[in-house]
């Protein structure tokens, strides 16, 4: 969890989180995570009792994990789909790793300046934005998955990144029926197509939840209700559409 007026922002590929930690007990999301800590190495502990310490750490999707850190903390989550997510897992066989790459160093170095006060946090939001827009055309060119299927696969949802690409429509697109999409799918990326589905309803779903209750947000969104929305946001990310209305002290519009 976080205290003093954490800062948020969610994109569809990717999310920035800035602030202080408390309580914060074992726990998994489908994100990527890159972790900061503003003055001292990061400590993540796993269930096998191992401690991390490192100054950028990666956790790997869906990886149990407890994060300790008694200062301020910059979390980056990347989408496990996207070719910056692919990158990073395909990095070590570690699911919690010490990031040794460039990005990694440039956004130390951001964080610096925000934590100086040289720039703020929406400052810190366009750099970072420059900064990873840069890394995914490196990660594409980089990229090597096991099936060509699926790399236009991924292609394709990147091209199509403003909206849900039905399961028929990228099947076809990839000349295969719809139940061997879904198995190829699963199988060389390790998270579902529907699970992928959700992810980038949820993360469309960020602005107006800022503005809007949680019951209007999902169902403006296409869940079946607040608690199916609230369950597949933390599934996601780590934490509630609750505790982030609740951290932002967003007004609901009566």
């Amino acid at each position: 969890m976080f205290e003093e007026e954490p800062k948020f922002y969610i994109e569809q590929n990717w999310g920035v989180f800035w602030g202080r930690f408390i309580n914060n007990a074992f726990h998994k999301h489908y994100a990527i995570q890159l972790s900061f800590a503003e003055e001292m190495p990061v400590q993540v502990m796993t269930t096998d009792g191992h401690k991390h310490i490192y100054d950028c750490t990666l956790v790997k999707s869906n990886v149990t994990h407890q994060l300790v850190c008694n200062g301020r903390h910059l979390i980056l989550l990347f989408s496990p789909i996207t070719s910056m997510g692919q990158f990073l897992s395909q990095l070590s066989a570690d699911d919690v790793i010490l990031l040794k790459h460039s990005i990694a160093e440039e956004v130390q170095l951001l964080l610096s300046q925000l934590v100086r006060r040289q720039i703020d946090f929406k400052k810190f939001i366009e750099l970072i934005k420059v900064r990873l827009e840069q890394f995914n055309g490196a990660c594409l060119t980089q990229r090597h998955l096991v099936d060509e299927r699926i790399e236009c696969a991924l292609s394709y949802l990147e091209a199509n990144k403003n909206r849900v690409v039905p399961l028929a429509e990228i099947a076809k697109e990839n000349f295969l029926s719809p139940s061997r999409f879904l198995h190829l799918f699963k199988d060389v990326l390790g998270i579902t197509y529907r699970r992928a589905q959700l992810w980038i309803k949820i993360c469309h779903s960020f602005a107006y939840l800022q503005k809007h209750s949680i019951t209007d947000t999902a169902y403006q969104y296409g869940f079946a209700d607040s608690a199916h929305y609230s369950k597949v946001f933390k599934q996601n990310f780590g934490f509630s559409p609750k505790f982030i209305k609740t951290a932002l002290r967003e007004e609901i519009p009566k």
